[in-house]
């Protein structure tokens, strides 16, 4: 089993899992004095990449393999190729399990390098970078990979760094964001407002099947949106928010209902199986619904 061997690797925007005989980056522009820009190289190991930080994250493939992962929670499978990049905007989950033999360039844009750019000055207070899983962009694979060149040849030069990575920001600006509108009060309030409108649908209907769909379409917003503002405003996703009020009404039912039967209070609360809710209980609670109902 991998899980034996695995270690974490961590630095102030990033967390990879990998195993401990290599979890370094093999080139790394840590300890230079690059602006607005970090370069991390990763080769031929497996490993499991997650981040929810406040600055922007690109990976690179240089290598081909299947990758398993969810940005923005939503789940996601793919075939990557050399040159694919995702895109992972700050504050944005993201989570990959990768392959064994996979090459890859993690490059960290930092908020300063939006700062500025062109007569709109957009930045990251005025637009939103989308979220992209494995597209092809071979404009930002050749600033990678020509970063990789640079730190090779000891030729990485502070100011052609800085430059190269204001071309990534532009170029992110330009094909991967829209207008945002998160500082326009009324905006705000408006959003506020759909979100209650959500979490009390849930809570009305915990004994119903909640999907993602169905749930968006009470406020009619995008499930992409839907799952931007639960981890804006409450830094999980729906499914996680749905399980954590299941739990909670099953809790109040095992301690206040004792003529209902276990099984009866799983369907209650929306759970599809006895077993599901025990597995979920015990996940969340840390014993069984029977034990937590003696222990009452």
């Amino acid at each position: 089993m991998l899980s034996s061997k695995l270690q974490y690797f961590s630095n102030s925007n990033i967390r990879v899992l990998t195993p401990r005989w290599d979890y370094q980056p093999l080139l790394s522009s840590q300890g230079l004095d690059w602006q607005g820009i970090q370069f991390d190289y990763y080769q031929r190991h497996p490993s499991i990449l997650s981040q929810n930080s406040s600055q922007h994250l690109l990976q690179i493939f240089l290598s081909e393999g299947d990758v398993k992962g969810s940005l923005d929670d939503q789940e996601r499978i793919e075939h990557i190729s050399p040159g694919d990049v995702t895109i992972i905007p700050a504050d944005t989950n993201y989570y990959a399990s990768l392959p064994d033999e996979i090459e890859f360039i993690l490059l960290t844009l930092k908020p300063n390098l939006f700062k500025d750019l062109g007569k709109n000055k957009l930045d990251g207070n005025t637009v939103d970078i989308l979220p992209q899983f494995a597209v092809n962009d071979p404009l930002i694979a050749g600033i990678a990979i020509t970063l990789k060149n640079q730190l090779e040849s000891d030729r990485a030069c502070s100011d052609y760094a800085q430059t190269l990575g204001k071309a990534i920001a532009v170029h992110l600006l330009k094909k991967y964001s829209k207008p945002s509108t998160a500082n326009d009060s009324s905006y705000k309030n408006a959003v506020e407002k759909k979100l209650q409108v959500v979490l009390e649908h849930i809570e009305q209907n915990l004994d119903e099947k909640l999907t993602l769909d169905s749930i968006a379409k009470q406020v009619n917003l995008s499930k992409y949106y839907l799952c931007r503002l639960f981890a804006r405003y409450l830094a999980i996703s729906p499914h996680q928010y749905i399980i954590q009020k299941r739990i909670e009404k099953s809790k109040r039912l095992l301690k206040q209902e004792l003529s209902l039967q276990i099984v009866e209070i799983a369907f209650d609360c929306g759970f599809a199986s006895h077993s599901h809710f025990n597995r979920q209980f015990n996940k969340n609670v840390g014993i069984s619904p029977r034990d937590y109902r003696n222990a009452a």
